[in-house]
């Protein structure tokens, strides 16, 4: 019997850090369109399936990643 999903369990946490940490070096070294999801997959040690689980798409990785940033400038 599949376990519900639960977004606060830690091993999920820490592999979406993982992606959005490995996403934000990748941005500050080149340019948005030349980074690959096979690039973060790579910096972040995930598979390509678990990226999916995680986001849509590289544009959600990017939407994610700068949620934390534009909640601090909104407050």
């Amino acid at each position: 019997m599949r376990q519900p999903r639960n977004d606060l369990d830690p091993r999920r946490l820490r592999t979406r850090e993982a992606l959005q940490s490995a996403f934000i070096l990748l941005a500050l070294q080149r340019r948005y369109h030349e980074i690959r999801i096979d690039d973060i997959l790579e910096a972040s040690g995930a598979g390509r399936s678990t990226f999916y689980e995680h986001f849509a798409s590289k544009d959600a990785l990017l939407a994610a990643s700068m949620d934390g940033a534009l909640s601090l400038l909104a407050g």
